[in-house]
């Protein structure tokens, strides 16, 4: 066999066979169908069969979002996810009761006249789920993407673990000198643990989980 040493053979090769490993992940053309996607055999893509992934940021905060449709509290949904330095998705989580409690043994409601009947002293957030998810692996220097900023006890978890960045999407939070995020804030600070507020960069992403379609992800830029 002909050696392709850095001609624009293997080049093309090369590119042919990235977007057949693609083609297997989307269940869409054939490798032969996607040879044909090249310009004359020289390797170049055609322009109009490239699109734009969704920026890593915006990736892990859209799971962040689609895991906390797992939570059972009626008012509040949170989820966390954790991803390591290479970009790997290490831990997710949502806010909800301790494991093994059935539905309906422990209240869900906000107010009442005695703490014990709220959700409050039973809850177990996103971030604690997601990092208790994660036991045995090593989070150092892991970022935690979550769509409310961590609370003190959440925080201390965070900072315990190894955790080195926060990546909040709270757009209604106004950081103040002594609000209810200060504590966090502050244990956050003294401990090197950076946090910053997600902006995302596109405006809407739409999951199509019912019609069967080469491309079940729309995003509007």
């Amino acid at each position: 066999m002909a050696e392709l040493n850095g001609s624009s053979e293997f080049n093309e090769l090369e590119k042919i066979t990235s977007l057949c490993l693609e083609a297997q992940l989307n269940e869409s053309s054939s490798c032969d169908e996607l040879q044909k996607e090249t310009e004359n055999g020289s390797g170049v893509i055609q322009p109009s069969k490239i699109s734009d992934p969704l920026p890593w940021d915006d990736y892990f905060m859209s799971l962040c979002l689609l895991t906390s449709a797992r939570s059972k509290d009626p008012n509040t949904k949170v989820g966390a996810c954790i991803v390591n330095c290479e970009k790997k998705i290490v831990g997710l989580g949502y806010n909800g009761m301790p494991r093994g409690i059935k539905d309906g043994e422990l209240p869900w409601d906000k107010t009442a006249d005695e703490v014990f009947k709220t959700k409050y002293p039973y809850v177990c957030h996103a971030e604690m789920n997601a990092i208790m998810n994660c036991i045995g692996r090593n989070l150092s220097d892991c970022i935690i993407y979550v769509n409310k900023f961590p609370c003190p006890e959440c925080a201390k978890l965070i900072i315990q673990s190894g955790i080195k960045k926060v990546m909040y999407m709270d757009p209604k939070l106004v950081l103040g000198a002594y609000d209810e995020t200060y504590p966090s804030r502050k244990m956050f600070d003294c401990s090197g643990v950076t946090h910053h507020r997600f902006v995302p960069s596109v405006k809407k992403v739409t999951i199509d989980i019912q019609t069967p379609s080469k491309i079940p992800v729309f995003i509007e830029k």
